[in-house]
């Protein structure tokens, strides 16, 4: 969790949305509006929707319609089998004060199935980055403030179970994109979790709160000014000493890897931050030494209101063909109108591009140590 007071003290710069966030509210927008349809007819209405423009003025195309369709799916598959098309609540805020004050939550989709006494809680990522489920905390919060929305008594809300499903159509993993985490009720499941979130909250509202350097440091509006963040990016930099040299192989050469992994994240994260405020102070009219800011520009496209037959005509008429072939869809799009499985593995292939180095948890490292040692 990151540190809410830090985060308090220091809220970050104002600044203009990146392209990628302005993406991934273009997709948002185009998930209600497919669930709003939905809702109200029992079935995906996909009209009107690729080409329009969201309410910042992003184009909505082919591939954001497809995360946003695919997330949308998963939804409706859900609860048309449940019979719960009218129960899910979509884009509502839950408050989360009884843990952190004035804190609230606002989950892209939930709903609690009364006979199962499961609540599915979906969380749609439009973003390469990838998210994980499995203890996302976010999640896991989340849920816990629906469980007290609710008003479930008590008894009942002992065996609620929980059924959490990262939705990210550009996020590719061995899970697939759509990723599920269940959570079982009592002692090793959900209370388990519960109990945890409860010991830690006197610690992170506490006077002296700990910090810890992870992967929640990467989006901390307080990144530029965390000293744990400061401290873990800057014990690997300027070192100077004698001439000395070595060989790594083995268990030594991945835990040297592991090591300047976890210290190149620490260095990137506070990297943004500082850059961050840095480009703020100079449009403020400050000064920062050895750096001025530039403007930056995107890839060429054509202006939002100009319509593409007049572009096409212009070409025309100084004798050139402006026009783009047809494309087919891709496999993927192919395989979500219902396209034959066997029929697209005939025609279709996923190319090797060499090998990547992927980090093990410690079960499968001990594991693969044991074997080699045999």
């Amino acid at each position: 969790m990151r540190d809410p007071q830090a985060r308090a003290a220091y809220p970050g710069v104002p600044s203009e949305p990146s392209e990628s966030k302005l993406e991934g509210r273009a997709c948002h927008e185009a998930s209600q509006l497919l669930l709003e349809r939905w809702r109200k007819g029992g079935v995906l209405d996909f009209s009107g929707i690729v080409g329009s423009l969201s309410k910042d003025g992003i184009v909505i195309t082919q591939e954001l319609f497809d995360a946003a369709y695919e997330y949308v799916n998963d939804v409706a598959k859900y609860c048309d089998f449940n019979f719960l098309t009218k129960e899910v609540k979509v884009e509502q805020r839950v408050d989360l004060g009884r843990w952190l004050p004035g804190w609230y939550c606002i989950p892209d989709a939930y709903v609690y199935d009364v006979s199962s006494n499961v609540l599915t809680v979906w969380d749609a990522k439009f973003g390469h980055a990838i998210v994980d489920v499995f203890e996302n905390w976010q999640l896991l919060i989340g849920a816990f403030g629906i469980i007290q929305a609710l008003d479930i008594t008590e008894p009942v809300r002992q065996a609620v179970k929980l059924d959490l499903r990262v939705v990210q159509p550009r996020g590719f993993t061995s899970q697939g994109t759509i990723r599920k985490w269940f959570v079982t009720a009592g002692a090793e499941g959900v209370g388990k979790y519960w109990n945890e979130l409860h010991r830690a909250l006197p610690l992170v509202i506490g006077e002296t709160p700990p910090t810890k350097f992870g992967t929640q440091c990467k989006n901390c509006s307080a990144r530029a000014n965390c000293d744990t963040l400061l401290r873990v990016g800057y014990e690997g930099i300027d070192f100077a000493g004698s001439l000395q040299t070595h060989t790594l192989t083995g268990h030594n050469l991945g835990v040297d890897l592991k090591i300047l992994r976890r210290a190149q994240k620490a260095i990137e994260y506070r990297l943004s931050g500082l850059e961050e405020q840095a480009i703020h102070e100079i449009k403020s009219g400050k000064s920062v030494s050895f750096y001025t800011a530039q403007q930056s520009k995107g890839r060429e496209r054509w202006k939002k209101d100009v319509p593409h037959d007049q572009v096409i005509m212009m070409g025309d008429l100084m004798g050139v063909d402006i026009r783009k072939p047809v494309e087919m869809d891709t496999p993927s799009q192919v395989r979500k109108k219902g396209i034959d499985e066997s029929v697209i593995a005939e025609y279709s292939e996923t190319p090797l591009t060499g090998l990547k180095l992927v980090e093990i948890d410690g079960d499968k490292a001990r594991q693969i140590f044991n074997n080699t040692k045999g």
